[in-house]
């Protein structure tokens, strides 16, 4: 699952930390 939260984090940023 760490690749899929590195890739929300390239993609959205700040943002994808609040979706998780």
């Amino acid at each position: 699952m760490e690749k899929l939260e590195e890739l929300l984090l390239s993609l959205r940023g700040p943002e994808a930390v609040s979706l998780l």
